[in-house]
């Protein structure tokens, strides 16, 4: 019996090592050093809408989605009060970018695009019928227009 779990782990072991070596050789590099907003705390995961060139990263320690554009390399938004913000990811095909907010146990959606009222009110009366917290954001400075439903 433990001549088998030597063995196993032996084999286990074998066939890692060598993924490990193609991992680290992979060809990745700093393309540029980007200052973020807010203090230097925690950050977490990140995901890019290729079609608008941003990338959204959790900052976790700040309670903050900050919004960076790649081709530019500045902050193009910080999207506060998403308590604990841990994994984030782009939905291009939505035109959202979900959050969740951990300290409150919540899924955020940050939509960006939506002035067009007639658009975003229905989901506000939706939210408000299902008890869902809905926060529209309208000309806030550093913020794009648009609806957080969370």
């Amino acid at each position: 019996m433990k001549k088998t779990g030597v063995k196993a782990l032996l084999v286990t072991i074998l066939l890692a090592v060598p993924l490990m070596a193609r991992a680290a050789a992979l060809p990745l590099k700093a393309m540029a050093d980007i200052p973020l907003s807010g203090n230097a705390s925690r950050f977490d995961y990140a995901s890019i809408d290729p079609e608008t060139h941003e990338l959204f990263v959790a900052h976790l320690g700040d309670s903050t989605v900050t919004v960076v554009n790649i081709k530019s390399g500045k902050v193009v938004a910080n999207i506060a009060g998403i308590g604990h913000v841990h994994g984030v990811l782009a939905l291009p095909e939505l035109g959202r970018v979900y959050a969740s907010a951990t300290a409150t146990n919540e899924i955020v959606a940050i939509d960006d695009n939506t002035e067009d009222e007639s658009l975003w009110r229905p989901v506000q009366q939706w939210c408000a019928d299902h008890g869902v917290k809905f926060q529209h954001l309208d000309d806030w400075p550093g913020y794009k227009s648009g609806a957080l439903n969370y």
